[in-house]
């Protein structure tokens, strides 16, 4: 890849000018007070919040009509990595897959899908992202994806400035670059600054208690040089003693759970006077877990909104069997999966503790890494915070204000505010109450602008296809189902029907609740407009030899309309 191109290549985006418009009699809701101020005019012009005043009532054709809707800011994922897909193959470093999807491919592939996946967090009312590290050349496009009207505003930083690189992650543009001393951490930090990056991330990685010691000099000289730029610092730091560090040296933002030991009150004091923000990011590590042990459950939202590929690509553990790192992890299972319990426990004593302690909290889901899915793993990550304890108070607050402040954005988003961006939700129900309502929206609005929800993703022929085959491989008999035309017809090639409606069709395929060991290996596709011919290979039974198949998909309105089967 050649940076020249990439840049050229986002240049050509697209921005629809901002709207005038008066949303009346709205309850806008006071995230940073948990408050409902009931009976608003809200005026917007120029992409900006320009009043609130008491509402005169009058509602005429040119307003949206408030009325028994209620107002927060979008929502922000305060961490996530665009150089990440969620799947299988996006960290060789993980799991070394490359025999398979070389990494560059997998890289390729993923900046080809920036634009895609920045509309599918807008599509869930997650109107800013945070990416907390990534190669340079996302910083290249800062400026021109932020110009888009249809995705997510996008906050960024480069190169992670770390103490480790592990070998599979050293490629041209890397994604995190190893200091060896204090000068090699500021020049890292220096050679940013030509692309204004957002805030400076740090990855704090140890592999024994001595090394925090010994690398203090290199996090200390990063810090110093991004506070000289004025830029704010947000550190991986997952042990107590790499997060005590990092704040007795000046970082705003810690981007991970202390999951080793549960913290004292000297942590806490720390975090108080420091002014840092804290996120958690429950689920990712186990996330992986379940997708190497072949225990990946996704969930409906996954099955809509995860791009398909990548999402897809979680269940191909199934059939892969000539992988070392999986050979690995099979044999240490029970003691990875030990460690791992007990890591979300003391993850979770210690995010109730933080929380108690008036700490903000950001909500960040560090989607991209291996089964944490772009956009659609928000909302598991709400539900994990809830179960150690947070309120629906307090989790509304940390997917907004909080997640502003961690990188120092609070006087641009994250509350309804005079002179705030007009990145806003109108929601059918009050998520003071239920944290759930977050998903029943009513409208959106980006930089002043209504968005139409129903249009932010753009399904392919092949997007159909894949969504239809993850469903499959999942077991999910609904998420399957929903892929299909009413009128749908099922063949034997060329022409002897077998099957036609939905309704004899769920019937048919009822035994993919019942039928754990089934499985369809996809060999080969080929896309043709709205044709798509797959190759598969398909597993019924584990003591039986699977079945080669060709399946033939016609796609019309969005819906599978027809299939043939050469078997």
């Amino acid at each position: 890849m050649k940076l020249v191109f990439l840049i050229i290549s986002f240049l050509c985006c697209y921005h629809i000018q901002a709207q005038n418009l008066v949303i009346k009699n709205v309850n806008v809701v006071d995230v940073e007070n948990g408050k409902i101020l009931s009976g608003k005019d809200v005026t917007i012009a120029d992409g900006m919040i320009q009043s609130i005043e008491k509402s005169k009532r009058k509602i005429t054709a040119d307003h949206i009509d408030g009325t028994n809707k209620y107002l927060i800011p979008g929502l922000i994922d305060a961490h996530m990595h665009l150089f990440q897909s969620g799947g299988l193959y996006t960290r060789p470093d993980a799991i070394n897959l490359q025999h398979i999807v070389p990494y560059n491919t997998e890289r390729q592939w993923l900046y080809e899908k920036t634009e895609d996946i920045l509309r599918r967090y807008l599509s869930q009312g997650i109107t800013s992202v945070i990416d907390i590290g990534g190669p340079m050349y996302n910083l290249a496009y800062k400026d021109s994806i932020n110009q888009m009207s249809n995705t997510a505003h996008t906050y960024l930083t480069g190169p992670l400035v770390s103490t480790y690189l592990p070998k599979e992650l050293d490629v041209e543009y890397p994604p995190i670059v190893k200091a060896t001393d204090a000068a090699m951490a500021k020049e890292f930090v220096n050679n940013q600054m030509e692309f204004n990056p957002d805030f400076i991330k740090i990855w704090f990685v140890i592999l024994k208690q001595q090394d925090a010691l010994d690398y203090r000099p290199i996090i200390k000289a990063a810090i110093e040089e991004a506070k000289r730029h004025h830029k704010p610092v947000a550190v991986h730091a997952k042990e107590l003693i790499t997060a005590k560090i990092a704040l007795e040296l000046g970082a705003d933002y810690l981007v991970h759970s202390v999951s080793d030991v549960e913290i004292d009150e000297e942590f806490i004091e720390l975090l108080k006077s420091s002014n840092a923000v804290y996120c958690p990011t429950m689920q990712v590590s186990s996330n992986t877990d379940k997708v190497f042990y072949g225990d990946y459950d996704a969930t409906s939202l996954d099955y809509k909104i995860a791009l398909p590929k990548a999402l897809g690509s979680l269940m191909d553990i199934r059939h892969i069997n000539d992988s070392r790192d999986l050979e690995y992890y099979q044999a240490n299972k029970t003691d990875i999966l030990s460690r791992q319990k007990k890591s979300d426990t003391i993850a979770k004593i210690n995010l109730k503790r933080i929380n108690d302690s008036g700490i903000p909290i950001a909500l960040g889901t560090d989607a991209g890494n291996i089964g944490t899915m772009h956009a659609s793993s928000y909302f598991r990550e709400i539900e994990l915070m809830k179960s150690a304890g947070m309120s629906d108070v307090d989790i509304l607050k940390s997917a907004t204000i909080n997640a502003a402040k961690a990188i120092r954005k609070q006087l641009e988003i994250g509350s309804v505010d005079t002179q705030k961006k007009a990145d806003l939700l109108i929601l059918n129900h009050n998520p003071l109450i239920d944290i759930g309502h977050l998903k029943d929206i009513d409208l959106i609005i980006k930089d002043g602008i209504l968005i139409d929800q129903s249009s932010l993703i753009i399904p392919t022929s092949e997007d159909i296809v894949q969504r239809q085959l993850n469903a499959y491989n999942g077991h999910d008999l609904d998420a399957f189902m929903e892929l299909y035309a009413e009128d749908v017809k099922i063949y034997n090639f060329p022409n002897e029907l077998v099957l036609e409606g939905k309704d004899m069709m769920r019937q048919s395929y009822k035994f993919l609740e019942d039928t754990p060991a089934m499985h369809c290996e996809l060999l080969n596709r080929t896309v043709l407009g709205q044709t798509v011919i797959d190759h598969e290979r398909v597993t019924f039974d584990i003591d039986k030899p699977p079945s080669d198949v060709i399946a033939i998909f016609k796609i019309k309105e969005d819906k599978i309309s027809t299939v043939h089967f050469i078997r």
